[in-house]
């Protein structure tokens, strides 16, 4: 690394973890990007037809890999909590020790009966979950970048995350969901919020799209 021309880091909180190492070689912030997906004409419905969820109820989506840095025991601590109903859609893979693991954790914190486990995701299928959700989540000790996060945010669908991700300040700069502590209570305070006044979020959707076309979108950002 020592010898390198430059580095090259996907957010600033990437380059200042890195800058505690002490290197001299010169580094430049360049995001990831992303070309958004086609609009799928009333995904929420699809969605809900689809898994057979009655359509008064939320979706929260958690749309990642399964990993101990996911920080998905808080996450589902905090749902157990939670005294509206909803529905959680989890989406994503890992080793099956810990996928057995994520599934003990669902029975033990009593949300089992209203989530959906839909394993790994891709194409359409991705897409009608990332638009048709109410709420996506991921609570992460760590991400260098998120961008899970950023597709959710192309989709239109807001974001509650923590400050461990490194797009949590676009999120509550831009007011396009919730940033809280990795904690239960605090994010159980944050899902009641938008729980109990989902139409707090109205507005969220297309200020995410918008951002994300002009901020993320490929063909906007700068060549290094």
């Amino acid at each position: 690394m020592q010898q390198a021309c430059a580095l090259h880091f996907t957010s600033q909180a990437e380059q200042q973890e890195a800058s505690q190492v002490g290197l001299s070689v010169p580094s430049f912030v360049l995001p990831h990007g992303l070309i958004s997906p086609q609009p799928i004409p009333n995904a929420r419905q699809q969605l809900h037809q689809q898994l057979n969820i009655p359509i008064t109820q939320p979706v929260i989506l958690f749309l990642s890999r399964l990993h101990p840095k996911k920080g998905l025991p808080y996450l589902m601590a905090a749902l157990a909590d939670c005294r509206q109903p909803f529905t959680f859609v989890l989406a994503g893979s890992g080793t099956p020790d810990h996928e057995a693991e994520v599934i003990a954790q669902l029975k033990s914190a009593g949300i089992d009966h209203c989530t959906r486990q839909v394993g790994q995701v891709s194409g359409e299928f991705k897409d009608l979950l990332l638009q048709g959700a109410d709420l996506f989540a991921l609570t992460s000790h760590s991400e260098n970048f998120g961008i899970a996060v950023l597709e959710a945010l192309a989709a239109g669908t807001p974001v509650l995350t923590t400050p461990g991700v490194a797009l949590a300040p676009l999120i509550e700069q831009e007011q396009l969901g919730w940033v809280t502590d990795l904690d239960p209570q605090a994010i159980t305070r944050t899902l009641q919020t938008f729980l109990r006044n989902p139409q707090i979020t109205e507005g969220m959707g297309d200020r995410a799209r918008q951002i994300v076309s002009d901020r993320y979108s490929w063909r906007q950002l700068p060549e290094a």
